[in-house]
């Protein structure tokens, strides 16, 4: 079973039996090997005789995997089936639960606060895949150089995320032009971002750090 974050299962349908004992006879339980995300009074029992059913309800603001067992007991022996409850939310609620363990959006792990003081907001540190808790992790271009017409920036790049060089004659409003994109990133580490087409009287460069679409 799979859920996105706030929802339940629907009744999850199953059949019980016994050779010697009426199946309304039957008693049924239920386990989780993860009760933080699916503590057992969550999981309500319904249907009569044969047919039973099974919901699930996640506790709240929690993503994860719990294994599920559903028991069926004549008093003396006993049968169980086993299956993986997965709930997920989106990528920026597991960046934030696994650095500031909550999902809320609030306090240091609100989107526009900088608990490390390093100047990067928590989306931009999500963004960039920098730790939004150690100062000395930033994302900062390391060198930049131009040679003849070719601008040249030496960027840090995570996994995962896709950088794009862009150019502009000034800092008005308008657009950018993307001169350089990177493919989304295998692994850790630096890239160099290149323009060789560099204006030859002067320009402003940036670097877009960005996440593939779901």
């Amino acid at each position: 079973q799979a859920l996105t974050l706030g929802s339940a299962t629907s009744a999850i349908p199953f059949i019980i039996g016994d050779i010697e004992t009426p199946a309304a006879s039957l008693t049924l339980s239920a386990a989780s090997t993860n009760t933080a995300l699916v503590p057992v009074s969550n999981i309500v029992f319904g249907g009569s005789g044969a047919n039973r059913t099974v919901t699930i309800t996640p506790a709240a603001g929690q993503i994860g995997n719990s294994s599920i067992t559903i028991s069926v007991s004549d008093g003396s022996l006993a049968a169980s089936r086993t299956f993986l409850l997965t709930v997920t939310g989106s990528a920026l609620d597991a960046w934030r639960l696994a650095n500031f363990n909550t999902l809320s959006n609030t306090g240091d792990a609100a989107n526009s606060a900088d608990p490390d003081g390093d100047g990067q907001t928590n989306i931009d540190e999500y963004a960039a895949g920098t730790n939004p808790k150690s100062a000395a992790d930033v994302f900062k271009v390391s060198s930049a150089t131009i040679s003849g017409s070719e601008f040249s920036a030496v960027v840090p790049v995570k996994a995962g995320r896709i950088y794009s060089l862009q150019r502009r004659a000034d800092l008005e409003i308008g657009p950018w032009t993307t001169v350089t994109t990177t493919g989304i990133q295998a692994t850790d580490g630096t890239r160099t971002l290149t323009d060789p087409g560099a204006p030859a009287n002067r320009g402003f460069y940036r670097v877009l750090v960005s996440l593939p679409s779901p």
